[in-house]
């Protein structure tokens, strides 16, 4: 089985000769009739990966997780050794790897310290097993998993030993330049500009027909070192390769907005917002500013909305805490300051330099007249 395109699934039918079409809206929310048309039909392990994810994209973890169990068993494992004559290893350690990343992920998002530490160790478990499985060290998808392991354990400079060491190895016997790209993004984070833009070339470098993505990283780059010129550039590069890209959008809204031609700039930057929303109206950054927008012309309701939508997508604390900021300004506009108050507090939580926060919190206490320190 593989994916056509994101939403429908193959099975072939091995004595048939013909494939069975499944559309992702269309599985079962009880998995079992899917995983016994699997095992019927001696499909690949591939095809268990790919239904797994299918699954997980619906939202049904539980299926996610109870495929991969069973793909991954000694049982399933014997029936592929006599079907197939080979041990999928590759596919059981993707396998592995992505039970890691959904642990690694939801530790993320968990709020009780107890829970993320239990999450983490649920995910080092799976990537011992991912380990286990790559006998010569040359497999790049475990060592991936425990750079972004060390990561959420904020453990940086493990982190980034880890994918140091990753940059000799290969993804299924392919070049891939994943390692240098996630050191480029631990590099920014920490504010070492030119370095990360050393790391963004050298992908570049190595091939010149990379992911619009890498570009995007390098403009983000140039922005944040204050060479607006050559961010401007590059995000319009960004879009000669993607003319549907959101993220290069924003970018160069935000860039118009700082224009010295303050209206052109807020009408060019307005434009490219909506070409940005149009694009992807799930776009959480994209949200964020025209929620920012919303507020500034008294829309409190629409903003709020925007926002809401926004926290929900976010997947990084920095976004998170962007999201929750301005939901305590909405709530700060609709004259709730108990919600205000709470949004402010969250977002600080996540992003304690980040001054809007702050000041929205003082302004709540003289609003409601209250005493931060009782």
């Amino acid at each position: 089985m593989a994916a056509a395109g994101d939403d429908v699934l193959y099975v072939a039918l091995h004595e048939h000769n013909e494939a069975v079409s499944i559309h992702r809206r269309d599985l079962p929310d009880d998995p079992n009739p899917v995983l016994d048309l699997l095992a019927s039909e001696a499909a690949p392990l591939q095809s268990w990966f790919d239904t797994a994810k299918a699954y997980l994209a619906n939202g049904n973890v539980r299926a996610f997780r109870d495929i991969i169990a069973d793909a991954t068993s000694a049982e399933l494992l014997r029936d592929m050794l006599q079907f197939f004559k080979k041990e999928p290893v590759f596919e059981r350690m993707s396998m592995f790897c992505a039970l890691a990343a959904y642990y690694i992920e939801a530790a993320r998002a968990a709020r009780d310290a107890n829970e993320r530490t239990s999450l983490l160790t649920e995910a080092e478990k799976y990537i011992k097993e991912a380990e286990s499985l790559d006998t010569t060290n040359g497999e790049l998808l475990p060592a991936m998993a425990r750079a972004f392991l060390q990561m959420a354990r904020g453990e940086q400079p493990a982190a980034l030993a880890t994918l140091k060491k990753a940059e000799r190895r290969r993804h299924n016997g392919h070049v891939n330049h994943a390692p240098v790209l996630v050191q480029a993004a631990i590099e920014y984070s920490a504010g070492h500009i030119t370095s990360a833009i050393d790391l963004y070339g050298k992908v570049l470098r190595a091939n010149p027909h990379c992911p619009p993505e890498v570009r995007l990283g390098i403009a983000a780059c140039y922005y944040r070192a204050g060479k607006v010129e050559a961010a401007a550039a590059a995000y319009n590069r960004v879009l000669e390769l993607d003319a549907g890209n959101a993220d290069a959008l924003l970018g160069l809204a935000v860039i118009k907005f700082g224009s010295n031609d303050a209206q052109e700039g807020l009408n060019s930057g307005l434009q490219l917002l909506q070409r940005a929303y149009l694009a992807d109206s799930t776009h959480p950054g994209v949200l964020c500013a025209l929620s920012h927008f919303s507020l500034l012309k008294g829309e409190a309701e629409q903003a709020l909305r925007l926002a809401q939508i926004a926290n929900e997508g976010a997947d990084t604390d920095r976004l998170r805490a962007v999201s929750l900021t301005l939901l305590g300004r909405c709530h700060h506009a609709l004259g709730d300051m108990a919600a205000a108050q709470y949004h402010y507090a969250q977002a600080i939580r996540l992003d304690p330099k980040a001054p809007l926060p702050h000041l929205g919190t003082a302004q709540a206490y003289l609003g409601t007249g209250s005493d931060p320190t009782n």
